[in-house]
Parts: C-alpha cells; sequence; structure tokens
C-alpha cells in the first residue's frame, strides 16, 4: 500500500488499484492517478468533501460498489474501462448524469440501483445488461440504448420518474426466458407514464411479450418509429418525406436546421425523439427565431439552442431552451411543455388570441405573457411572471416575483387565489365573482372600490399585509341576501384622506346598497385620519364580525354601526378618539378587546328616535379605558337603548366615568 497525493493504491502483481480516499483528504477533486487499473469497492464513501472523481486512462475495471455512498456530483469515466460493476453507483445520489465510455461491455446488477442519475445512454458497444441493472433508479427520466442487446426482467423495475425509453437496435431482445417486469414506474408493476420508443414491429412484439408491464397494471406506450437520424442532412431529408404520424429518432448530437420560410412543419402528427443528448438550432430567413408549426408536432428529450417560436399545436416532453421561447396561437390550437428547462423568457405574441398554453413541472426563468388565451402552470418554478393582462392559472407553483401591474380584466389565479395588483383589477375581480372566490393583494393598492353581494355567493379578500388607500363600499342590492358574505382581512387601511367618512362601508347610505349580510373584517388596521373603520347608515344589515382588527390613534373610531342585527366585535385593538358606537343595533358582543381611547369606548343606543327594542349587549373578557374626553363615559347607554339589557362580565372598566345611562329602563348586569 501506498499514497499518491494523500489518497491510498494498492499494488497487486501487475495491477495497481485505487482504494480509498481518507477520511482527512480535504480535497473537492479526486483525480486517480495514471498508471491506475483498477478501483476497489466503496473507495470514495466517507468523505463529505468531494465533489469531482476523474479516473485514469489506464483503470480498465470497477470492482463492486466502487462508487458505491459517494458525495461526489460528478463522476468522469474513462475510455477504457470495460465494465459498470455490481452496486458500482448505488446510492450516488448526487450524481445527475454520467456518460458510460463506447469500451464498457457489461453492466452488472444493480449497477446504478438508488443513484439520482437523471438520464442514461447505453452505448452500442454493451453486449449484457444483467438482471435489475438500473432498478430503482428514482431520478431516471430518460434512458437510450444503442445497440442490440437482451435486456433483462427488471432492469428498469420502480424508476419511479422514468418517462421515455429510446431503443435504436433493430434486434433487441427482452426477458430471460420467463414474462417478467422490465420497464415500471412503480413496484407493482405500473408503467403506464412510460414511452418506449423502438425501430419495428419486431421488437414491439418482443416487448410486449416479454414484459408484464407492457400489458398489465395499465401497460405502457410503445412507438414503432418511421426514422433514426444521426447528422442534420439527415433530418432534414427524414422531415420532408416524412408523413402523418411518423416518429423520428435523433441520435445524439449537433443539429440544425434552417428553413426559407416561417412553416417549418406541415404535417400532422410528426413526433421527434432525442436519442441521447441532442442539441437543435432552428433558424427562419426572415425572422430572428424559427418557427415550429404544423398540426400536433411534438419534442422529446431536446436541447433547443436558439430562439424558438412555437405556432399550432406542438408537445415539448424534457426539453430545454436556452434562449427565448415565444408562442403564437390564433385557431385555437393548444401547447403543451412537460418537464422543460426555459433559461430565457417563455413569451406569448400579441397574436396569441386563442389556443391555450399548459406547463406541467417545468423550470422557466422567466414568463411574460399577453393575448386573450389562457395560460396553466402546474408543479413549476418560475424566476419572474410578468402579466400583460392575460389570463394565468399557477397550481402547486413556486414564484420568485410577481409583476401584475399590467392586469386589469383578467385573471391570475395562484392556488385558487386570483392576484391583483392594481385597482381595476380588484373591482373586476369583485364584480365577476363566484361563491368561494379569494382575492389577494400583491401590492399596495389606492381608490375606492366596490363589493357587490349577491344570493349564495360568499367572497374573501385578502390584503396579505398590504396597504389599500381607498373606501371599500359592501352593496346590499337592498336584498337582504341572507346566504351572501364578503370577508376582508389583513388589509391595512391607510391615507392621510379618502372620499368618504369611513374605510370599509355597509352600503352608501342609499336605499339601493343597504341591507348587507354576513360581513367579516378580520385582522385589519384602520390608520386613516378622523375616519372610522368600519360603518353602517341605514339600518337593516346582519351579522357583522370585527375580529383581531386595530384601530390607531389617527382614526375616529373602530365602528359606527347602525341597526344592525348581530354584530361581534372580538380581540380588537382601539386607540383612537372613540372607540365603537351601536347605536340601535341587536344582539351585540364584545369580547376579549382593549380599548384606550379619548371619549367613550362603548356606546349603545341613538340619542332619538324614541323607544327602540329591548336590544342585547355583552361585554366580556375586556379592558376598556376612557379619559372621558367632553364628557363621555367608558360606556354609554343613551336613547334608543330603552329596556335593553348590558351584561359586563371579567371586564375592567377604567375612567373618570365608567358609565352612563339614560336609557329608559336599561338594564346593566355586572
Amino acid at each position: 500500500a501506498y499514497q499518491v497525493n494523500g489518497l491510498h493504491y494498492i499494488k497487486q502483481g501487475e495491477e495497481v488499484i485505487f482504494d480509498n480516499v481518507p477520511a482527512d483528504y480535504t480535497g473537492n477533486t479526486v483525480t486517480v492517478a495514471e498508471g491506475t487499473t483498477r478501483i476497489d469497492g466503496y473507495a470514495f464513501d466517507g468523505n463529505p468533501n468531494i465533489q469531482t472523481i476523474e479516473l485514469a486512462s489506464t483503470v480498465k475495471k470497477l470492482n463492486d460498489r466502487a462508487f458505491r455512498d459517494t458525495s461526489a456530483s460528478t463522476v468522469i469515466l474513462n475510455e477504457g474501462l470495460t465494465n459498470i460493476s455490481y452496486q458500482a453507483f448505488r446510492n450516488a445520489e448526487n450524481v445527475k448524469s454520467v456518460t458510460i465510455p463506447s469500451t464498457v461491455t457489461t453492466i452488472s446488477l444493480e449497477a446504478f440501483q438508488l443513484s439520482g442519475i437523471e438520464t442514461l445512454t447505453v452505448p452500442e458497444t454493451v453486449t449484457t445488461i444483467e438482471y435489475g441493472a438500473m432498478r430503482d433508479m428514482k431520478m431516471l427520466e430518460s434512458v437510450t440504448i444503442k445497440g442490440n442487446v437482451n435486456i433483462p426482467v427488471y432492469a428498469f423495475r420502480a424508476c419511479t420518474n422514468l418517462k421515455t425509453v429510446v431503443l435504436e437496435g433493430d434486434d433487441v431482445t427482452f426477458g430471460a426466458g420467463s414474462k417478467g417486469m422490465i420497464f415500471t414506474n412503480k413496484e407493482n408493476g405500473d408503467g403506464s407514464a412510460i414511452t418506449v420508443y423502438v425501430q419495428n414491429e419486431t421488437v414491439k412484439a418482443r416487448l410486449l411479450a416479454a414484459d408484464t408491464a407492457a400489458t398489465d397494471y395499465g401497460g405502457y406506450t410503445i412507438v414503432v418509429a418511421s426514422n433514426a437520424v444521426s447528422n442534420s442532412e439527415e433530418l432534414v431529408d427524414a422531415i420532408n418525406n416524412a408523413s402523418d404520424g411518423d416518429t423520428i429518432i435523433i441520435d445524439s448530437g449537433d443539429y440544425a436546421l434552417r428553413f426559407t420560410n416561417q412553416t417549418s412543419f406541415n404535417v400532422d402528427n410528426l413526433n421527434f425523439v432525442g436519442g441521447g443528448n441532442v442539441n437543435l438550432s432552428i433558424s427562419s430567413s426572415e425572422v430572428w427565431y424559427g418557427r415550429i408549426q404544423g398540426s400536433k408536432v411534438s419534442f422529446t428529450n431536446i436541447h433547443f439552442t436558439s430562439s424558438v417560436g412555437s405556432t399550432g399545436e406542438a408537445t415539448y416532453n424534457n426539453c430545454e431552451f436556452d434562449d427565448w421561447t415565444i408562442l403564437a396561437s390564433s385557431n385555437n390550437e393548444k401547447t403543451y411543455f412537460n418537464d422543460c428547462t426555459v433559461k430565457g423568457t417563455l413569451n406569448t405574441s400579441t397574436d396569441f388570441s386563442a389556443g391555450d398554453a399548459y406547463m406541467n413541472g417545468c423550470t422557466i426563468e422567466n414568463v411574460e405573457a399577453s393575448g386573450n388565451a389562457t395560460m396553466y402552470f402546474e408543479n413549476c418554478n418560475i424566476g419572474e411572471l410578468i402579466s400583460w393582462n392575460m389570463n394565468m392559472v399557477l397550481t402547486n407553483c413556486e414564484v420568485e416575483t410577481f409583476d401584475l401591474s399590467h392586469m386589469t380584466t383578467n385573471s391570475v389565479i395562484v392556488d385558487g387565489v386570483r392576484m391583483v395588483a392594481v385597482l381595476e383589477a380588484l373591482q373586476s375581480e369583485l364584480n365577476k365573482a363566484v361563491d368561494g372566490t379569494v382575492i389577494a393583494l400583491v401590492e399596495d393598492i389606492q381608490g375606492n372600490v366596490t363589493a357587490p353581494q349577491a344570493p349564495n355567493v360568499k367572497v374573501t379578500v385578502d390584503g396579505r399585509g398590504h396597504t389599500f388607500a381607498g373606501v371599500l363600499t359592501v352593496d346590499g342590492k337592498s336584498g337582504t341576501y341572507t346566504t351572501a358574505g364578503l370577508t376582508v382581512k389583513n388589509v391595512t387601511f391607510r391615507a392621510d384622506s379618502i372620499s368618504a367618512d369611513a374605510c370599509i362601508r355597509l352600503g352608501d347610505g342609499t336605499n339601493d346598497t343597504r341591507y348587507t349580510c354576513n360581513v367579516t373584517v378580520e385582522n385589519c388596521t384602520f390608520d386613516v385620519n378622523g375616519a372610522v373603520g368600519v360603518k353602517s347608515y341605514t339600518g337593516g344589515d346582519k351579522n357583522l364580525t370585527i375580529k383581531g382588527c386595530t384601530a390607531t390613534a389617527n382614526a375616529h373610531s373602530l365602528a359606527q354601526l347602525k341597526g344592525i342585527d348581530g354584530v361581534l366585535v372580538e380581540g380588537c385593538f382601539v386607540y383612537s378618539k372613540n372607540g365603537a358606537n351601536f347605536n340601535n343595533s341587536n344582539n351585540v358582543t364584545v369580547q376579549g378587546c382593549t380599548f384606550d381611547v379619548k371619549g367613550y369606548a362603548l356606546r349603545f343606543g341613538e340619542s332619538s328616535g324614541g323607544v327602540g327594542a329591548a336590544e342585547t349587549y355583552l361585554v366580556k373578557n375586556c379592558t376598556l379605558k376612557s379619559a372621558c374626553n367632553d364628557g363621555d363615559a367608558v360606556i354609554v347607554l343613551r336613547g334608543t337603548a330603552d329596556y335593553a339589557t348590558l351584561t359586563i362580565e371579567n371586564t375592567t372598566l377604567e375612567g373618570t366615568i365608567e358609565i352612563t345611562n339614560t336609557a329608559t329602563g336599561a338594564t346593566v348586569v355586572k
């Protein structure tokens, strides 16, 4: 045994074996010394510093478990290596890709099990793939097998992300004499999400006969490719001679297509499948990007190195785009991106007026879209999203930055929530709301809006902490719609002044807008100079809840309410001039609140208007403090609170005058 650059080697006769990387090795890169002929088992485990492993050109063989449990993300194998050994890459979770040298002839049992490899190309030189060689490759999405080799049962069992298999050989065989599972997504043999591309009907028949997953457990798709190409000239010829429904397999390499007009493909159902690492540049003499046009054109496993314009109905599976990608459709065609990466900007041109676009499982650097169609995003990661008033629906997506400042009438919906950034968009969403609609502010908004109520329609406006500098009027339509509802939450109402006397108005004081129902104001802050937080005007409203709100010292009061049947004020903090005036409202509960005001904290009854109904008021678990300015008490009962009952429980009253009661027959229970 000896060391070279701190790495351990063993000399056995004519062979030099790389033994291991010691635990105290601090380097990030391991370069195996020239002259080494073999890599021993577990040679690279136990050292978390290793990021890159590069073999010497003299290495011929890997011992069992050579790279097992390595922390490295890059492993460079050498030409001259003859095997991928038993469990060679097992648990090598950080290795996302590896190039198998053209000198390798054997891939052994469980060679890549539980590795992090996402794409794999098996060269034509491989003559032996052992039982279960690629099983349990949980991250594997696509595999290309170049040569005529026997693929045994369990070879690709339980590869949970596997979607595409390309078999380029024209005489591939399967199994080991008995039928079993070969290509599956799940342990139970389900392969329904997989598409296997083969060269002829003979190979297809062999696969159907050998693989239970091909026919049972939902089965998977087998496509017979019409052409296989290995250079740009062959690709052009294949396109020119293609028939409807053809599939063209493109071998690994760099390809360029240049067209003399914008129409690239004019046949129906033309499919392109990358058999390995395919780099494709498409250009046109008339435009700065190449247009892909045709009916139901699909691309799988293609790396587009140029800007791409996609018109017509197109599908992109596991593709990568380096530059601008432009969607333009006006004939109701649909575009699909599945598991794609867009490194530039995904655009829609101004003529994207029909034909929706669907993005699933994609990573997109930027989205900038306009038009009258809809873009759907599911399970995507997006850098910046800019919508120029285009409909977008996002489900389970991560977005770093939204720019919705251009949205006015259309909708951007994120996980069921309608996102708004400008006043016009907020009003538009309120006008077209249906039951269960949730509207969220993503920017501060200034101006006035109206929330119309309708039967069986309950709507939520979530400010998400943003500021609303204006007036929100709830329009009850004079209908007493008891099945309607509006929740306004997490909004900061802040401005030097507004155009009305209250931030939230239940009606506007006219008969046409009265009789609101089931309004909840939650976790809002009212900080408008001299304005009321919530106010009703005509009476006849039903069920108002004010919960967890704050009225600052700038505000006139938290609430000025008239004739509401059913009021709950809970968990509020009030520091305004006055607290809450309930006038002739009935069934009022104030609980868990802190008031520290200059005038009255709570006032019940109107000063005039005759004898009111026998209202009930409950105040509990509160701290009510007043400076008792202008002769006010902490709690005031007056006029139309005649014969009312006020119950006070576990509540502290602080002020020179605790209670004044000028209402005839009103009862205070403490």
